[in-house]
């Protein structure tokens, strides 16, 4: 907590990357959907080959979510670290 204060930095809770990275999958289901529907396809029957094309989704969300979790806090680490090699060689 201190650290996030004093640095400024931007901390995404565990549930608001998982949100995120639901968001983004739905994102790309929809614009699966309609990239269907544009071709000719009814809506309904778009809608479901647009899931299909992300097969065992449910499955998979525990591993990519996981994923998403560990990249999450990859920019705090760059933020600290650019912060730190900034600091200490600007004194030099």
């Amino acid at each position: 907590m201190i650290f996030r204060r004093l640095f400024r930095i931007p901390v995404r809770s565990r549930a608001q990357v998982s949100a995120e990275l639901r968001e983004e999958i739905e994102t790309h289901i929809a614009l699966a959907a309609e990239q269907l529907v544009a071709r000719g396809v009814d809506p309904a029957i778009a809608e479901r080959q647009a899931r299909e094309r992300f097969a065992n989704l449910d499955a998979q969300m525990s591993t990519i979510d996981a994923s998403a979790q560990r990249r999450s806090t990859i920019p705090v680490r760059a933020t600290i670290q650019s912060w730190l090699v900034s600091t200490i060689f600007s004194r030099s």
